[in-house]
């Protein structure tokens, strides 16, 4: 019992650091993939032949698509939310989290927000959490976000 309600946590923590953004633009995808317009995809946009890499032929292969796999699991999907590095080309920046980007629609916006506020909202409380399981002087190094937290009151704002 306690396996299967840590794996329900692990599932609810994991999928709630998916922003709803991911979905609300993967929602055109359907249509645009059906007609096979790659280069029009969302998530990632290949790279022709001719401006592959020069290290390309190097990472053919079992150890070098392990070293891919990391690195665009690392860094290439944060980088994508936060920056849309290979991404679709956008008229201006483009940014999952922007509820004001070039991504999104007017009627998107709210739900960007809330999905935002979730996004904060996990990753605080997993802060919180691992707190609670380190001494206190293991947590030092990132309790300075409670000092960001305490100078800065809530404001209440309407949506």
């Amino acid at each position: 019992m306690p396996s299967m309600i840590t794996n329900g946590l692990m599932i609810l923590l994991a999928s709630s650091y998916i922003p709803l953004s991911l979905s609300l633009t993967s929602l055109g995808n359907i249509a645009i993939t059906a007609i096979i317009l790659i280069s029009k995809d969302e998530v990632f946009v290949p790279k022709t032949k001719s401006k592959l890499g020069w290290y390309s032929k190097y990472l053919n292969n079992p150890l070098g698509r392990f070293i891919t796999l990391a690195i665009q699991l690392t860094l290439g999907w944060p980088l994508y939310l936060m920056f849309n590095v290979s991404g679709r080309l956008y008229s201006r920046f483009a940014c999952h989290y922007d509820p004001h980007g070039s991504i999104y629609s007017n009627r998107e916006r709210l739900r960007i927000r809330i999905s935002d506020a979730d996004v904060l909202a996990i990753t605080y409380g997993l802060y919180r959490f691992v707190c609670l399981w380190m001494s206190l002087a293991d947590c030092e190094w990132i309790s300075s976000v409670d000092n960001i937290f305490a100078a800065y009151p809530p404001v209440s704002a309407t949506l």
